[in-house]
């Protein structure tokens, strides 16, 4: 998986994941920087892209996808995920 412009975090936070680390390029990358999962998917929400990690053996944490017609819907769901998760 390579990608342009993607913020720091993101990048850490998949590489502890899928057991990988971040290069800056890639050429010679060594067998010890390359992570792995089952699948890896790009899917569109919308107007938006999304990379799909799953089957991933070190991953500790999960993304929720919400969207609603109403910035009210979309406060209120916030606000009862939160209660469910805490």
């Amino acid at each position: 998986f390579c990608a342009g412009r993607v913020p720091n975090d993101d990048m850490e936070r998949v590489s502890r994941a899928v057991g990988g680390a971040v290069q800056s390029s890639v050429s010679n990358v060594p067998d010890s920087a390359l992570g792995s999962c089952a699948v890896f998917e790009e899917k569109s929400f919308g107007n938006e892209r999304f990379n799909l990690f799953t089957g991933v053996s070190e991953a500790k944490t999960a993304t929720i996808i919400v969207r609603g017609g109403s910035e009210q819907f979309m406060e209120e769901t916030e606000r009862s995920l939160h209660d469910a998760i805490m």
